[in-house]
């Protein structure tokens, strides 16, 4: 069982950290190795644009992960795709959530989550 906190605090350093580089993210570009002591579905289900590197899909599906979706994760404003579906996560929907206007597809279903849906959500208008 994985903490999903920790795991965006290791692989998902804050958006103004220095470059580096792995499969074109300046992701992990700091924790050399750490993708091949992952899980293998963890250590590839964060995806980069080509071009600058940008968070643009973070994947992380029937991974047991545990705990909170992290505030972290909303700094990624070229994120398109969110899915944690089949997990074990915890507390409310954030609504930071609605902030990212290029999200076009979010998966939390099968997990523990509470309260309602924010509605900031129902206006972005790449979710559909």
């Amino acid at each position: 069982v994985i903490k999903l906190t920790h795991l965006v605090g290791l692989v998902m350093p804050p958006v103004r950290g220095g470059p580096g580089g792995v499969v074109g993210c300046p992701l992990l570009g700091h924790r050399p190795g750490l993708l091949r002591r992952l899980p293998r579905k963890l250590g590839t289900g964060i995806r980069c644009d080509g071009a600058g590197g940008a968070v643009t899909q973070v994947r992380l599906s029937r991974n047991a992960l545990t705990g909170t979706i992290p505030e972290q994760i909303g700094d990624r404003t070229e994120l398109i795709y969110l899915d944690f579906h089949f997990n074990a996560l915890t507390g409310p929907i954030p609504a930071w959530l609605g902030g990212l206007a290029k999200l076009s597809a979010l998966s939390l279903y099968d997990n523990r989550l509470s309260g309602t849906v924010p509605p900031g959500l129902k206006d972005l208008p790449e979710l559909g």
